[in-house]
């Protein structure tokens, strides 16, 4: 299956991603009903393909190759990000797959609900330490430490 995204920038992906992670936070202020549910479905698989598409075009654009030529120091915090995208990856299609359980809606509704706002959690902290990341990168080259 081709992805929608094919020949997308990085940036594109990323723009998507969190307008689909604010879509989902916009539904998880309400509590999910079984319309919702159904609506939440194409919505994950939308962000689970840009959040892949994103993870991908990474890897071959090489992002933080230029970083780690200049700063090889920083791999371990390289390798952490990158580790984190594909662990945010693999936890929102578990997440996703757990809304085809056979269980009582709002047992299933409760569930999505606690999972859903934990990942939104864990991919907003997980942004903010790949924004750190490249904020020191910019400081120490401007500072002229590099």
């Amino acid at each position: 299956m081709q992805s929608v995204l094919v020949g997308s920038q990085p940036q594109q992906c990323t723009t998507l991603t969190w307008l689909l992670v604010g879509d989902i936070r916009e539904m998880l202020q309400d509590h999910l009903d079984d319309e919702a549910i159904r609506w939440l479905k194409p919505i994950l698989d939308s962000l689970i393909g840009a959040m892949c598409e994103q993870s991908e075009l990474h890897s071959r654009a090489g992002l933080y190759d230029d970083l780690l030529g200049t700063f090889p120091h920083l791999i371990t915090r390289v390798a952490g990000i990158e580790a984190e995208q594909n662990e945010l990856c693999r936890s929102l299609r578990e997440l996703r797959n757990g809304i085809e359980r056979d269980i009582p809606l709002q047992r299933l509704a409760a569930d999505i609900e606690e999972g859903l706002g934990d990942w939104v959690n864990l991919m907003t902290s997980h942004s903010r330490r790949e924004a750190v990341l490249l904020q020191d990168v910019w400081y120490t080259e401007i500072g002229g430490e590099g």
